[in-house]
């Protein structure tokens, strides 16, 4: 689901709901022909890319600097890494399906690219779960803080789910194989590799999301019984620092949601927009065929929904901006730190 429906309809082969006539040579073809916007929306990617690459790494390292490498940090760092991952293996997989280059029907490189290109898929919803849950332990039970919202324990389950995401890939290379220079599907395993797909998928981008939001939900509504306590025993007293870290996991998080599910839903509703070809197929009857032209539609529609649910692993870096003010605080030091070193070398060399 999300993502991998991208990779699962368009990778180097045809499904088998859609067989292309002898007049095309893929399914690519026909969309090639017929809605050539798709090809549009695919080079929008490129300004997703060219943001996200840097964002992705800026963000990595000023998550690591010393004030803000708490366990919290650990996660961002490690979500800001796994999504730079993420882009770098669309990239291949773009210049293989979009620019026509062969990126991927090599050997091992066919049966490998799956496993990494869907674990890092399956990372980013439980790391944004892992870092939801540790936020709920601390709000909702903060007598247990030192014990479970420790960098160490952080790095822990940092390490623990991504090999849990590579086992959980890793029968993808059976799924794959590379032959007579092509990387295909293996027809015998169809049935199970759709079963397969349809539980992780449904698991990683359907239940996990609904557990982040559920957390979600509860982390608010105890912040705000607090609250409540507090001002009543107290009055108006100042917030505590934790909360503005609370709202950038909690943007994150539900930022997550919101790109992750459409994507799904549209995955779900694709079995109901499958074609059937003919043995020939003209440009014309694809025109004027209501099955195909539903189809068409509903394929432009999933890539526009594909875009914006892409969009998280690029654009986190906006996030951590507006809503955590230590981070632009070390943000401005990094790059005034930066200038004062480049100033010097500037000077030195003029001396």
């Amino acid at each position: 689901m999300n993502t991998t429906v991208e990779f699962n309809v368009s990778f180097m082969t045809t499904p088998s709901t859609v067989q292309p006539s002898p007049a095309y040579s893929s399914i690519i073809d026909i969309y090639e022909h017929h809605i050539p916007v798709l090809y549009v929306i695919s080079k929008a990617k490129i300004l997703l890319y060219i943001f996200g690459f840097p964002a992705n790494v800026l963000s990595c390292i000023l998550w690591l600097r010393s004030p803000l490498r708490h366990s919290s940090g650990c996660y961002f760092a490690a979500l800001a890494v796994s999504d730079d991952i993420f882009l770098a293996l669309s990239v291949v997989l773009e210049l293989q399906n979009t620019w026509k280059i062969d990126t991927l029907n090599l050997p091992i490189v066919c049966e490998m690219f799956p496993v990494f290109y869907l674990a890092v898929q399956y990372l980013s919803p439980l790391l944004t779960l892992a870092f939801t849950v540790e936020r709920y332990i601390s709000i909702r039970f903060p007598l247990k803080r030192r014990e479970f919202c420790t960098v160490k324990r952080a790095k822990l389950v940092i390490f623990c789910l991504a090999v849990f995401v590579v086992l959980v890939s890793l029968i993808q290379s059976y799924f794959w194989k590379y032959i007579h220079g092509v990387c295909e599907l293996r027809e015998e395993v169809n049935d199970f590799r759709t079963n397969w797909n349809w539980v992780t998928e449904s698991t990683m981008f359907i239940i996990v999301p609904f557990l982040i939001l559920i957390f979600n939900i509860i982390v608010i509504y105890t912040m705000r019984q607090t609250k409540k306590r507090v001002k009543k025993l107290y009055g108006p007293i100042p917030p505590r620092k934790r909360t503005a870290n609370t709202n950038t996991l909690l943007v994150v998080s539900f930022y997550l949601i919101i790109t992750t599910l459409p994507v799904s839903v549209t995955y779900i509703l694709s079995d109901h927009f499958l074609v059937c070809c003919l043995k020939q197929l003209s440009y014309e009857f694809i025109e004027n065929n209501i099955v195909w032209q539903r189809h068409l539609n509903f394929t432009v529609a999933r890539e526009i929904v594909y875009l914006f649910g892409i969009s998280h692993y690029a654009f986190n870096f906006i996030l951590y901006l507006s809503t955590g003010r230590k981070f632009r605080r070390e943000l401005k030091k990094l790059f005034r730190k930066l200038t004062k070193s480049c100033s010097k070398s500037c000077s030195s060399r003029d001396s």
